[in-house]
């Protein structure tokens, strides 16, 4: 009997990229990428997806910020302050942050905002994320696959269990990462510092 986890990524795993690129993404585009290489999913469609998804979120949350920018920022006085912090670089560049905008790990939602509450058109803002979203998927899933490659080259041919074992071993660091984020990040808005030391 198959193990869950491959039942999961071979039955849900496109939903999870979309939905998963839309939030973050990294974590489950490199799973994609290794998922990929072993055959349980398509490349191209782990590619394909993970651009949708970067698409969706990203053009939302320019619009939100476009639309309804100054209403939220008054109702949320901290993502206010959040968003003031942004917009001097986002004046200064708006097309560079547009382009980078995938590869700023924990501003996937901010930067995306205060651009949409800048001059930036909607036309130009989506040409460059377009092109910074296909760049950036490239590269999160190539290195799954090529994250596979080097297993593979260690290990011999995975097979299922071994697959499920760095799936496992991949989430929980990506967790721990991600703790440790958000852990800092709260110990800063708190007033502590050195809350988690790495």
């Amino acid at each position: 009997m198959e193990h869950w986890l491959v039942l999961f990524i071979i039955n849900y795993g496109y939903l999870a990229i979309f939905v998963g690129s839309i939030l973050e993404g990294e974590t489950v585009l490199v799973l994609g990428g290794l998922a990929a290489h072993q055959g349980y999913l398509s490349i191209v469609y782990v590619f394909l997806f993970s651009f949708f998804g970067a698409m969706v979120g990203d053009f939302g949350w320019f619009l939100l910020g476009r639309i309804w920018g100054e209403r939220i920022l008054n109702r949320f006085l901290r993502f206010k302050k959040m968003t003031s912090r942004m917009m001097g670089a986002i004046h200064r560049r708006p097309g560079t942050l547009s382009f980078l905008l995938r590869f700023l790990y924990g501003l996937r939602h901010i930067v995306p905002f205060s651009i949409g509450m800048s001059k930036i058109s909607p036309k130009k803002f989506f040409a460059l994320n377009a092109s910074g979203a296909l760049l950036w998927g490239a590269v999160m899933v190539g290195i799954g696959y090529f994250l596979g490659l080097a297993l593979e080259a260690m290990l011999g041919k995975l097979r299922r269990i071994q697959f499920v074992l760095v799936v496992f071993i991949l989430l929980i660091a990506f967790g721990l990462k991600g703790f440790i984020h958000l852990s800092r990040f709260v110990g800063e808005k708190l007033g502590f510092s050195g809350v988690v030391e790495v």
